[in-house]
């Protein structure tokens, strides 16, 4: 009995080892001439024709959704210029909707430095109550956004993990 039992941990052990050091396949791998990065298999990725500069979209459904903006940096600007503007037009434009900052962090997306909002946005069951998660980076003269909408907001902590895959791997060629 002693031995089965021993025998459980280590299998148990080993089954979780191989889980967390990325060795499964739970993941898709989206690759063009521009970009790449992974994201969940029960994703679906698609060009989105409607929205000027997204280069791609990925979503679960319409719930939980990325999109990939490219834009060329305006002459004249650094990446913290354009953010800072980015935040005001941000802010302005979307205070109808009760915009409420919840982090604003530095990090690093493709080995160059990134920074990262998250908000919440809808004032009441009038409006789609969602959280966003915006991370801008400049690359090759290039600005590239990330935009990761959850809905409803209280969803988010559970996504994280998922659009933390795509951000995390993201690379520009």
């Amino acid at each position: 009995m002693r031995k089965i039992f021993t025998i459980l941990i280590l299998l148990s052990t080993l089954t979780l080892a191989v889980l967390s050091s990325g060795c499964s396949t739970n993941k898709n791998h989206f690759e063009n001439s521009e970009i790449s990065f992974d994201y969940p298999t029960n994703w679906k990725t698609g060009e989105i024709l409607d929205l000027p500069g997204v280069i791609i979209g990925v979503s679960r459904s319409s719930d939980v959704n990325v999109k990939i903006a490219k834009a060329k940096l305006p002459s004249g600007y650094t990446l913290e210029r354009f953010y800072d503007e980015e935040l005001n037009n941000r802010t302005r434009n979307l205070a109808k909707y009760c915009l409420q900052s919840i982090l604003e962090k530095n990090i690093t997306v493709d080995g160059v430095p990134a920074y990262e909002s998250i908000y919440k946005i809808g004032c009441n069951n009038t409006q789609t109550q969602q959280q966003l998660l915006i991370v801008i980076f400049e690359r090759n003269g290039y600005i590239y956004t990330i935009f990761c909408t959850v809905i409803p907001p209280e969803n988010f902590d559970a996504e994280r993990p998922n659009l933390d895959m795509i951000i995390n791997s993201f690379h520009v060629k």
